[in-house]
């Protein structure tokens, strides 16, 4: 049979289905790509909420690696690294072909070492970020540095969220002249567009009045969201406008750290944590603006999101951002620890209630390349010529 009519398995790795973008996204790749002409697999490690979700998938086959752990572990890595490459083997049969497509630094390193052992015709992987970061000490930094740049020899192509992620790779020589392409993590835009309950209906479950302004974060509650950071500009636009809300959907370590904070800024009434929320494009209905205080990104689909429910966004200015936010356009960008810049930047958009509506409405029309729809098509394209290339190789 020619190489080009031989079916396709295609097998995702990603190390935890919590409730994020990259997660998500992943989800309805795997679901929804059409260059998958035979079986679909959806490696993860243990934990995460959508585990669930991912487990209902038609047609997909979901398997849990009890070793691949988000914390570095030379002894539970080897052992996934062996887990995976082991099953990827079993795969790996005469008469198909096999594309392995890994997401963020930790599986993307075990799956691609895995998928190199077991001799994947493709490998695809997609950065959401990188888990080195320059707040890191050196001897974090440099193992992960050096773990990208080692993997990236069997890597046949590279996705990535935001143009600025890619850039990053090929400055620090993990990109360098494979193919690669910005494919956005994609959102179901008319969902966000059209919430299924009204402003007031979320309100009055949340106890807001009508007319208080709420300004609504969405993130995990990790040291690269900074969420730290919401409450100290939380406590400095409350100062301003004692009348404002700050609401943030999300999970995580920081917690504790992060209600502990709450509470010695006195802030229990007005900073409230709604832990994880599926009805995000209700809370997003019921929102003034959007906040977001990473330190480092991809690009999250916060952003989108907020962008196709009409609302401006105040963000660092890290990484992807400028890729989706245009400042004073669709929204206000700072610099990482520009807190009370940050807070006058709501204060003035809550003041301006005619300005907020402008900005979000803007940001409407520039939420449709961020469609889950061209997502799908975008890497379904790159997979086809990523398999052509290997056809071509093979010869």
């Amino acid at each position: 049979m020619p190489a080009g009519d031989l079916p396709i398995d295609l097998v995702h790795l990603i190390t935890k289905l919590e409730l994020g973008g990259a997660q998500l996204a992943t989800l309805y790749e795997i679901e929804h790509s059409r260059v998958a002409t035979g079986r679909r697999y959806l490696l993860f490690g243990p934990g995460g909420m959508l585990e669930r979700e991912a487990r209902q998938l038609p047609g997909v086959r979901c398997v849990e690696v009890p070793e691949l752990v988000r914390d570095i572990s030379p002894i539970l890595d080897g052992r996934a690294i062996v887990r995976v490459a082991r099953l990827l083997r079993r795969l790996r049969r005469r008469g198909r072909r096999l594309v392995v497509h890994t997401h963020s630094s930790k599986a993307g390193v075990v799956g691609r070492c895995a998928a190199w052992i077991a001799g994947a015709d493709v490998v695809v992987h997609s950065i959401h970020g990188f888990g080195h970061h320059p707040w890191q000490p050196a001897f974090k930094y440099l193992p992960l540095l050096v773990a990208e740049q080692a993997t990236a020899h069997v890597t046949h192509g590279f996705t990535g969220d935001s143009e600025a992620n890619l850039q990053r790779g090929r400055d620090e020589a993990i990109v360098g002249s494979i193919p690669a392409r910005v494919i956005r993590c994609g959102i179901d835009v008319e969902r966000f567009a059209t919430p299924s309950r009204s402003a007031q209906e979320v309100r009055a479950e949340l106890n807001i009045a009508a007319g208080v302004p709420v300004v609504l974060g969405v993130a995990c509650l990790k040291p690269q969201k900074d969420p730290l950071a919401f409450v100290e500009v939380a406590k400095r636009v409350i100062n301003q406008r004692p009348d404002s809300v700050f609401l943030l959907a999300g999970d995580g370590e920081l917690r504790g750290e992060v209600e502990s904070r709450i509470r010695q800024a006195g802030l229990e009434r007005a900073c409230r944590l709604l832990g994880w929320r599926r009805d995000i494009p209700d809370l997003l209905s019921a929102s003034t603006v959007v906040a977001h205080t990473s330190r480092w990104e991809g690009l999250p689909q916060t952003f989108p999101q907020a962008m196709a429910a009409a609302r401006p966004i105040v963000a660092t200015d890290v990484d992807g951002a400028r890729e989706a936010i245009t400042h004073q356009e669709n929204g206000l960008l700072f610099e990482v620890g520009e807190i009370e810049a940050m807070a006058n930047g709501i204060v003035a958009l809550v003041d301006d209630p005619e300005r907020c509506r402008r900005m979000g409405e803007r940001g409407v029309a520039m939420a449709r390349p961020f469609s889950r729809e061209r997502m799908v098509d975008e890497l379904d394209l790159f997979y086809d010529e990523l398999l052509g290339s290997s056809r071509g190789g093979d010869q």
